[in-house]
């Protein structure tokens, strides 16, 4: 949700204007200062063994079960297609791990 708040709040200071609006945020096409177009990929962290056991993670980290292994590399056969220019990632181990699993070998530079 804060990732959602955070656009929001650039979109009505004028740093960001999405070009459609119909599309889900986790996939909208993005003009910064009408310059550059822009494509974000969203992607969740895979699961964890705390949402297995329904504990709430916040800033504590858990690993990713085999399952959440196996939906990171899913994701990334999903997005193999897509040339991108950079991968950011916060720098929680899961979300790290996540983000590695769906690169693979792919040479794309990365911001954890």
């Amino acid at each position: 949700m804060l990732g959602i708040f955070n656009y929001k709040l650039l979109e009505k200071c004028g740093k960001i204007h999405f070009i459609n609006q119909l599309i889900p945020l986790q996939r909208r096409c993005l003009r910064v200062s009408s310059e550059k177009e822009v494509n974000l990929y969203f992607v969740r962290h895979g699961e964890t063994h705390y949402n297995v056991e329904k504990r709430l993670q916040g800033f504590c980290d858990s690993p990713l079960t085999d399952k959440g292994i196996e939906q990171a590399k899913s994701v990334g056969i999903g997005l193999s297609e897509i040339e991108f220019k950079a991968v950011y990632a916060s720098e929680s181990q899961r979300v790290v791990d996540t983000a590695r699993y769906a690169i693979g070998h792919r040479n794309i530079p990365n911001h954890y």
